[in-house]
């Protein structure tokens, strides 16, 4: 390496150029490269991070280049003092943006309203005119989330679920077929979004291969029908790739890894309920 090109009163310059450039770009690339990955796979909107950290790996380049190439910095005056203190600062404003970006600070979760792959999805909270009608203003402003339900089969449980069938004229579940929350059973409402975080969806799965919002299932004119919420992963319903569509009882849906089972009793006589709860247990086991 040149000492003329790279004198300097203090040790900092010959250090950074030793091996301090070097450290630097390793930091600021991967910095980069993660907050990159990982907001494009969680669809998450951290422009601004995107932004600071790739500009940080920039800065550090020309120091980066010359520390493994000296003799390019015959000619360059006064730059190559100038890339030495750029590179610190570089990577001091990539720690910050991975920082603050890991913490939340400016970045913005996917919106629900979003729909890029042009489906006819509707946002959060509307619903049919028909059930509009039926809808109470409160009912409207503070929605009734999906909770889980027992297996109960005996004489008052049926009745209990032929009067829920007969007021919701449609009456479905799903059904954890795998992993961590294996067996466990969530009733679905109107409106069910699933994916990884627990804060804005009715029903979260502890899957990282999910994203945050990854899908939802919406009651529309008696029939539930899925939509894929532009996931990272995508929504199968029986081995295939959809972007809507009609659940029908004993659908299995695949999330990430996770595997759910749709079941679902329509407004029928008492027995023909009864039966058709048999029917769903013995479909999805198969």
């Amino acid at each position: 390496m040149p000492t003329a090109i790279f004198a300097d009163p203090t040790d900092f310059i010959s250090t950074w150029y030793s091996w301090g450039a070097a450290i630097a770009f390793a930091i600021t690339f991967v910095i980069t490269l993660w907050i990159f990955f990982d907001s494009q796979s969680n669809q998450y909107k951290a422009t601004f991070w995107r932004s600071v950290s790739l500009l940080a790996a920039i800065l550090v380049i020309p120091s980066a280049t010359l520390s493994l190439f000296p003799d390019l910095a015959v000619g360059l005056g006064p730059l190559p003092v100038l890339f030495a203190f750029l590179g610190p600062i570089a990577t001091f404003l990539a720690l910050v943006s991975l920082l603050f970006y890991t913490i939340g600070i400016g970045v913005h979760e996917p919106s629900a309203e979003t729909n890029e792959l042009d489906i006819d999805l509707k946002p959060v909270g509307s619903r049919d005119a028909e059930d509009d009608a039926s809808i109470s203003d409160s009912a409207k402003k503070h929605p009734e989330p999906v909770t889980p339900v027992t297996d109960k089969r005996d004489a008052d449980s049926t009745q209990v679920l032929v009067q829920d069938v007969k007021r919701h004229k449609a009456l479905a579940w799903l059904v954890a077929l795998n992993g961590p929350h294996l067996g466990k059973t969530y009733r679905l409402r109107d409106i069910a979004d699933i994916g990884r975080d627990s804060k804005h969806n009715d029903i979260s799965l502890d899957d990282r291969t999910i994203s945050r919002q990854h899908a939802r299932i919406r009651r529309e004119h008696g029939e539930f029908v899925i939509y894929d919420l532009v996931s990272a992963n995508g929504v199968l319903v029986n081995g295939e790739v959809v972007e809507r569509r009609v659940l029908h009882n004993g659908d299995r849906i695949l999330v990430g890894q996770s595997e759910l089972g749709f079941m679902q009793v329509r407004e029928e006589s008492e027995s023909t309920v009864g039966a058709a709860r048999e029917d769903e247990t013995v479909n999805l086991a198969g």
